[in-house]
């Protein structure tokens, strides 16, 4: 072999070399965007373990959602369940910023610092993902969350409120509902309160109190629309004592009734209990649950002079 033909060989070998060690070198900085392949309506159940240990179990049962701790199952927030999993199946990760366990600590995708989320149908497991920190993009207006796959190294960027909506302990991921009415069927308020006990009913368009006095129609649908669909915020470990300071009976049209009432605990805090979901027990101060019950409608009896 002459010099020549040596040297072409030697050029070839060293340019499928270099070309082997850029395409190489890109194929391991490459990814796959679909970290996640979830279908949401596949998933029947969901554990969720917060940082520290703490394990909450959702689960479909003949369309509904229930959330349990192991000693306790309740209803499911439907909203916050399948706000997840809409959150899961359209993951798309932009690019990867760790390839550790010690750099996934800076982005709380670590195994100490992660919201791990499992995924499953039946008893297959359908994703298994650490859900790290979220940030918010000024720039760009996009939400920031970062995640890693449980059984990998790497730790992604994706645009997405997941890492926000998923640091949930297991009261936050349960059906705050406590009153859930259609407003045009409700006929009768019979109210007990420290000042007195009131009735009011609707007569035709009008409201009015037992003794005929007709009432201020729009202040009373305004209280309507806020008692209508009423949700509590912070859940109480107490329970309905049977000796409530406060009541209110709300009758509707087919005859059914419903009945609040409120039992204070100390200045300003009461716990407050409904009959129309009974296992939702919540406490409240001036401000918050109970004002929208009980204070909003004394303070428009009081102003038209019927209290």
């Amino acid at each position: 072999m002459n010099n020549k033909t040596l040297a072409i060989v030697l050029g070839v070998l060293v340019a499928v070399f270099a070309i082997s060690q850029f395409t190489g070198s890109n194929k391991s900085r490459s990814f796959d965007p679909n970290v996640l392949t979830l279908d949401e309506g596949s998933v029947d159940a969901l554990e969720v373990t917060l940082a520290g240990g703490s394990t909450s179990l959702l689960s479909k049962k003949e369309g509904q959602w229930y959330v349990s701790n192991g000693s306790q199952e309740f209803l499911a927030d439907e909203f916050a369940v399948t706000s997840v999993l809409g959150e899961l199946e359209s993951v798309k990760a932009k690019k990867v910023v760790a390839r550790s366990e010690e750099k996934a600590v800076g982005f709380e995708t670590n195994e100490a610092a992660a919201t791990r989320i499992v995924a499953k149908r039946g008893n297959e497991v359908l994703a298994d993902v650490n859900i790290g920190r979220f940030s918010f993009d000024q720039q760009s207006r996009q939400p920031i969350s970062y995640i890693k796959k449980s059984n990998e190294e790497e730790t992604y960027l994706v645009q997405s409120f997941l890492a926000m909506s998923m640091k949930k302990d297991f009261n936050s991921l349960r059906d705050k509902s406590f009153l859930a009415l259609n407003k045009a069927d409700i006929q009768v308020l019979q109210i007990s309160t420290p000042i007195s006990d009131m009735s009011i009913s609707l007569n035709g368009n009008n409201w009015e109190t037992k003794d005929g006095i007709a009432l201020d129609s729009s202040g009373v649908q305004k209280f309507l629309d806020g008692l209508a669909d009423l949700k509590g915020t912070t859940f109480s470990e107490g329970a309905d004592s049977g000796l409530a300071d406060y009541s209110m009976t709300v009758s509707l049209k087919d005859g059914t009734q419903s009945t609040i009432t409120a039992s204070k605990i100390e200045e300003d805090n009461y716990i407050l209990y409904s009959s129309a979901h009974p296992q939702n027990v919540f406490e409240s101060n001036q401000t918050g649950l109970f004002k929208k019950v009980f204070t909003d409608l004394e303070h428009l009896l009081v102003v038209t002079g019927d209290l």
